[in-house]
């Protein structure tokens, strides 16, 4: 059984657990339970940012170590109401599958992100109005030649929880949140390395997802494709899976996370990867990692079995022909938001906190809150 898994942001959240506040990813929503988010509350300030020159949503700068740049970059607010934009720099991340992320206000910011001078600072706007803030980045002497990505964010302060709209069927609420990116190249040889880690699995709510961590090593940002294989402990193949990232930008953590249909058997599993970059080169492969599949218990204390023994059924994604290409994209995707942000799309950004959904579990040090990003950004499996 084969199946091509190349998905866009609509599958992000199946990468995703709970950290701090449940959150899941808005543009998962917007795909898969569609009455949900159109039945939020669309009022209310909606702030957005931009650099003040050119037409390009991002800043890009190619810079040697020992020098800086500086921008302006726009606050606006393009809702019916007042309110209090909050914005930040912090740190950039790598989705699930590939794609811009940013972190939260509060989490811990280091690497590029230590380079920028932007103030931490609420703005508040009228409907129409804008508000132009400078922003600074100094690379330090001695900075190792790549490619660096830092994310800016803007969005509603926290306590104005009249700019939250509410979600009247899961209990969820509603943020606006904007993300751009700063992208600096830092001239010098480039080194191409792309590393998998360990295979594990979670419950997804509905659905066991089957994740597959991986690391890109090198200083060069990939677009890695290739096949997944699972068999069972005896070696027996039970489903074959091609997989295509969005970006995985360098020096940062990602994973593949495939759905299941169903819950999967208790068990002992093998699973093979094989990746490759073709535009730099860089190539991973593992064979037959295991996976241990502990016993799921039911609210009534069974245990749930899915496929197992008669073949794996993985469920396939959104048609990849609808995502964008890397050509019109910032060379990235999305970013985490109640413990990390998610940018995509163009224009208005939306974040999606979730104060009651589900009994996902903190999978790694950032999980799925979404932003919006700048411009034309995607992220997941394709594009």
């Amino acid at each position: 059984m084969e199946q091509t898994y190349r998905a866009s942001h609509a599958h992000h959240h199946c990468s995703h657990r709970l950290a701090r506040s449940l959150a899941v990813v808005l543009l998962c929503l917007l795909a898969l339970a569609p009455g949900t988010i159109a039945a939020a509350d669309t009022t209310g300030p909606r702030f957005s940012m931009r650099p003040v020159e050119g037409d390009d949503p991002h800043l890009r700068w190619t810079l040697e170590p020992g020098t800086s740049a500086q921008a302006d970059v726009r606050l606006f607010n393009g809702g019916d109401t007042a309110g209090r934009a909050l914005t930040f720099a912090a740190n950039a991340l790598t989705l699930a599958g590939g794609g811009f992320g940013v972190a939260l206000v509060d989490d811990p910011r280091d690497g590029p992100t230590t380079w920028v001078t932007y103030p931490d600072t609420v703005v508040p706007l009228d409907p129409g109005q804008e508000h132009v803030l400078p922003i600074r980045v100094d690379v330090p002497a001695g900075t190792a030649p790549g490619g660096y990505i830092i994310g800016l964010v803007v969005q509603p302060q926290p306590d104005d929880t009249d700019a939250v709209a509410e979600s009247g069927t899961t209990g969820l609420q509603v943020m606006y949140r904007q993300a751009m990116a700063i992208l600096i190249d830092v001239p010098g040889p480039r080194t191409p390395s792309l590393a998998i880690g360990a295979v594990t699995s979670f419950d997804g709510g509905q659905q066991s997802i089957i994740s597959i961590a991986l690391e890109n090593t090198g200083n060069v940002h990939l677009q890695p494709s290739g096949t997944v294989t699972i068999a069972d402990a005896t070696g027996t193949e039970l489903a074959t899976n091609a997989v295509a990232f969005s970006t995985f930008y360098a020096q940062t953590t990602s994973s593949i996370d495939l759905p299941v249909d169903g819950f999967i058997a208790p068990g002992t599993y093998l699973v093979s990867v094989e990746l490759t970059d073709s535009a730099s080169g860089a190539h991973a492969a593992v064979t037959q990692a295991p996976l241990v599949v502990a016993a799921r218990a039911t609210d009534s204390g069974s245990t749930t079995q899915a496929a197992g023994s008669n073949g794996l059924s993985i469920q396939s994604a959104p048609d990849a022909s609808t995502a964008q290409s890397e050509s019109d994209t910032i060379s990235g995707g999305l970013s985490p938001l109640a413990a990390a942000g998610i940018g995509v799309g163009a224009g208005l950004l939306l974040a999606v906190v979730a104060y009651a959904v589900g009994t996902a579990r903190k999978r790694r040090a950032h999980v799925s809150h979404t932003t919006h990003l700048a411009g034309t950004e995607h992220g997941g499996y394709g594009g």
